[in-house]
């Protein structure tokens, strides 16, 4: 029979025997491990680099502007940029209008004058050439006209109807028949430039009015509808002086009427839709 009871010594002896083995099993796994992380391979990161030190310098220029990290505000027009020539208020002295069926022409033509001017209408008139090739300066000066002349009188009669067509009959136009489309286009919602272009034109030199045996130095003009083809404004013009003795233009007759081309006038027309 096996006797398992152990005597104190015998059992202090055992366990002083195990506690040394668990230790040398510690030391050796601690080995173990010490050597497994030294053979593993380095973990890699990315490095900051140290920032160089830049000295500061002295900027030779210096900028006209800064930004406050703020877009800069666009300036608001004024009345005057935004208000088109349609709503321009009109300068006029009605009394160079007053009896002005009783008014000479160069009376007429003086009153009118003095109109444009007020209201800053002084651009001269383009330079022109007379004779043969003198078709080629109408178009420059037909926008002229309009532009100084024609225009500023349109806009006018919707201020003063009265006293715009006194200028339109007798100033930049001078016929009241039938034939005065200028006159009659006062009333109208566009100005002629906007549905007519030039087409021809005659050259720029001394012609003869066969109603009244006058000469004088103009052309005769066809604009075309920008629209309807078969649909003509002809424009007599005369170049005159104005009360400054400056360069102008004024319209005889202007009409539709087609049959001034083969009126007997024996008038020879260019083309002038290609001129500037």
């Amino acid at each position: 029979m096996i006797n398992h009871e152990l005597t104190q010594h015998e059992a202090s002896r055992r366990d002083l025997l195990a506690g040394i083995g668990m230790l040398g099993g510690l030391a050796a796994l601690a080995a173990c491990g010490k050597k497994a992380s030294a053979s593993r391979p380095p973990e890699i990161r990315p490095t900051t680099p140290t920032p160089t030190q830049t000295p500061e310098t002295t900027p030779t220029t210096q900028s006209t502007w800064t930004s406050t990290g703020e877009p800069t505000p666009t300036p608001t027009p004024t009345r005057s940029e935004v208000t088109s020539r349609l709503e321009q208020t009109f300068t006029v002295d009605k009394a160079s209008f007053a009896n002005w069926e009783n008014k000479t022409s160069e009376e007429k033509m003086k009153a009118g004058t003095e109109w444009f001017k007020s209201n800053g209408y002084t651009e001269p008139m383009p330079s022109y050439r007379t004779g043969a090739e003198s078709h080629h300066d109408v178009s420059k000066l037909i926008d002229w006209w309009f532009e100084n002349r024609y225009i500023p009188v349109w806009q006018f009669h919707k201020q003063e109807p009265e006293l715009a067509m006194h200028l339109a009959e007798d100033v930049i136009a001078a016929d009241r028949g039938v034939y005065n489309r200028i006159a009659d286009s006062m009333n109208i919602d566009h100005p002629l430039n906007e549905t007519y272009l030039p087409l021809e034109s005659t050259d720029i030199k001394i012609y003869t009015t066969i109603a009244t045996g006058e000469n004088h130095l103009g052309f005769v003009a066809i604009l075309q509808n920008r629209v309807y083809s078969i649909d003509n404004l002809m424009l007599d013009s005369t170049i005159t002086k104005d009360s400054d003795a400056k360069d102008t233009i004024r319209v005889n007759r202007s009409g539709s009427n087609n049959n001034w081309r083969t009126e007997g006038s024996g008038l020879t027309y260019y083309s002038i839709s290609d001129d500037e």
